[in-house]
């Protein structure tokens, strides 16, 4: 509805141009009648006509004076239609020029001539609102074009970095991107447990969401300083401030990175993670600043909390992740089956890693591909391909914890689809090890493996000590024992019970080959196992 106001001191006026035309069928919203040009303007600031129809002769402030106090104060958007007498033409001109848009006589007014320029000035507001929405819109568009010309200077400039000094110059001067030429510092800011925060559907749309990062760090800014915001990656922003006065020292520094990872919590509840670069001059210096930011990032990988901290603190080293030893021990656990020893391992590996300082890149790497080479060894046997969706949360993994919980479920998905191998082993060695797997809980012979690859008994047996080192009997025992092992951390399950599920039907045996392998029986590693757990 477009709203009318209508302002004349003559009561008989006023009543004669509301009840001239039936408003609301026509579209139009009657909002009321002031009875001179001062109660007009406390109208017009309680209602914000649109049109706003007015006599030219009143007492108090007159029609003219009316519409230059509407232009000039309330800054009046809407269209001015005026009311005359016969004689006052001088009057009217006088008020199109101030911006009136039209004119009715009163003795001749028709409810046809109310309703044309009624039309008229509706159709003039249509014109006008659709053209600063189009202007709007060109507005926002050029704002967009810019700041996504000005990310895509930021990516370019902190990765592929192939604009020479006075290209980067000019285009950060075209983008109006300041940078302090002396000395700036870096905030590398990056989302925690992204796949998580942003898998809950909330910040569906990117530029809302980096508009309220953006805004929320500008507050916290001082406003004597100026910064740059930039999004890198779906998950990664910096910003780059100028290392003067409260941020020149590191505490200062820290204080800012902290209350901005409060702030976002608290108002967009994200988690970040902020490392502090050292301070650095000018635009070229940038991507060297990023990158040792990003790098040291990786420290989260060996944490169980969201991180802020200067990049010197994280000195990773350089050296191998994982030791030759550690990767041989792998391996083995892998060939035997050992599927808990297997995870043990893992975990002494870790916390090797943390202790030496190496880079959680180095340690994903290496051990995904000793996943590669088990998938590979499986493959010449059958083809067991590890699901895209376990090696993507292997690679994908923000911390150990996660990486670990990966790591375990493509284990799990080996155990059950492809044998424990490795290329060493010839093919018939390793379908006799993946036939020992899956009969473990029945009673296995040596003719009943023999006749598995059509072997003779005694050829196969020495061949079997040839490739593994190990008699088949003794192989058998030491999977039967890892598997045991296993289930013993079983509440649900009694000695009794595993011993016949890893094929051995007489218990006093087993307790005899249990203690020879793990120094102590299986009842009181049971016990012990479950007080462990127990603790705090």
């Amino acid at each position: 509805m477009i709203k009318v106001l209508v302002v004349d001191d003559e009561k008989i006026m006023r009543i004669g141009l509301k009840m001239m035309i039936p408003w609301e069928q026509h579209g139009y919203e009657w909002i009321g009648a002031a009875d001179d040009g001062e109660a007009a303007l406390a109208m017009v600031k309680q209602h914000d006509p649109d049109i706003l129809i007015t006599d030219l002769q009143m007492p108090k402030i007159n029609g003219l004076e009316l519409i230059q106090k509407l232009r000039e104060i309330t800054h009046f958007q809407g269209k001015i239609i005026v009311l005359s007498n016969h004689g006052e033409y001088s009057l009217v001109r006088e008020a199109m020029k101030l911006g009136a848009l039209d004119y009715l006589l009163k003795v001749t007014l028709k409810p046809d001539d109310l309703l044309d320029i009624l039309q008229k000035a509706a159709n003039e507001l249509t014109s006008e609102k659709e053209n600063k929405e189009i202007q709007r819109q060109k507005a926002v568009a050029q704002v967009e074009n810019l700041m996504l010309a000005r990310k895509n200077f930021f990516r370019e400039l902190v990765y592929d970095n192939y604009l020479s000094e006075r290209e980067t110059m000019m285009q950060a001067q075209k983008l109006h991107i300041q940078i302090d030429t002396e000395q700036s510092f870096l905030l590398y800011i990056t989302i925690d447990a992204y796949d998580k925060t942003m898998g809950s559907g909330k910040w569906t749309n990117r530029q809302s969401l980096n508009f309220s990062i953006c805004n929320i760090i500008s507050e916290l800014v001082s406003d004597s300083f100026f910064m740059e915001f930039s999004e890198i990656s779906d998950r990664d922003y910096f910003v780059i401030l100028p290392n003067h006065r409260k941020y020149e020292s590191d505490a200062g520094k820290m204080q800012l990175a902290k209350r901005i990872t409060e702030m976002l919590q608290l108002y967009l509840n994200l988690a970040v993670n902020i490392v502090i670069s050292n301070p650095f001059a000018g635009l070229l210096q940038v991507r060297e600043a990023y990158l040792a930011c990003k790098c040291a990032a990786g420290l989260r990988f060996y944490k169980h909390h969201s991180l802020v901290f200067h990049a010197r603190e994280a000195a990773f080293n350089t050296g191998k992740a994982i030791l030759p030893s550690q990767l041989e021990e792998m391996r083995k656990h892998i060939q035997l089956g050992a599927m808990e020893g297997l995870i043990d391992c893992l975990d002494n590996i870790y916390q090797d890693a943390e202790q030496r300082c190496v880079h959680p890149a180095q340690f994903q790497k290496t051990i995904i591909a000793l996943i590669d080479e088990w998938e590979s060894a499986s493959a010449q046997h059958e083809y067991h391909v590890l699901p895209e969706q376990d090696r993507k949360q292997l690679e994908k993994a923000e911390n150990f914890i996660d990486f670990r919980t990966a790591f375990v479920q493509a284990v799990g998905y080996f155990r059950q689809y492809a044998i424990p191998s490795s290329p060493k082993y010839r093919k018939e060695i390793r379908t006799v090890i993946e036939f020992m797997l899956k009969h473990m809980d029945q009673k296995i012979t040596l003719g009943m493996m023999a006749n598995e690859v059509n072997m003779n008994e005694s050829y196969l047996a020495r061949l079997f000590k040839t490739e593994t080192g190990r008699t088949i009997v003794h192989f058998l025992n030491e999977l039967r024992m890892e598997k045991a092992k296993e289930l013993l951390k079983n509440p649900d399950l009694s000695v009794k019970s595993v011993s016949e599920l890893i094929g051995i039907s007489d218990q006093f045996y087993f307790n005899r080959l249990f203690n020879k392998t793990y120094g102590t029986n299986p009842t009181e590693f049971k016990k012990s196992h479950f007080r462990s757990q127990d603790r705090p």
